[in-house]
């Protein structure tokens, strides 16, 4: 069975974004996902760190899936989202990647 992983920026969100997911996903009643340990990504408001996120998630043999986790901590996350998701799929994946910006306002 695969897994699916996160990536994120600080040290601090590792388990932190891990704990978060596993929680909504039984809140909301989405099936089981297996989450492998969450990769540190630097610069991923930068298309050099998105790709280089996207080749650590490349990496891993049993990746089936994967959330890209950033702060949007200035402007707007509707206009820098589909910049983000771009960049991602100019890395041809082999399987989905959903990429969510968070708003100062929205996370606290």
């Amino acid at each position: 069975m695969g897994k699916a992983f996160l990536v994120v920026e600080g040290h601090g969100e590792i388990e932190a974004a891990r704990n978060l997911v596993i929680r909504l996903c039984a809140d909301l009643g989405l099936p089981h996902v297996v989450w492998g340990t969450p990769k540190r990504g630097k610069a991923l408001n930068t298309r050099a760190g998105v790709l280089q996120a996207c080749e650590l998630l490349r990496s891993e043999r049993d990746c089936v899936s994967a959330l890209l986790l950033r702060d949007q901590d200035d402007g707007c996350p509707a206009m820098a989202g589909p910049e983000t998701a771009a960049w991602v799929a100019v890395a041809s994946l082999p399987f989905p990647v959903a990429v969510v910006l968070a708003h100062r306002e929205f996370e606290a």
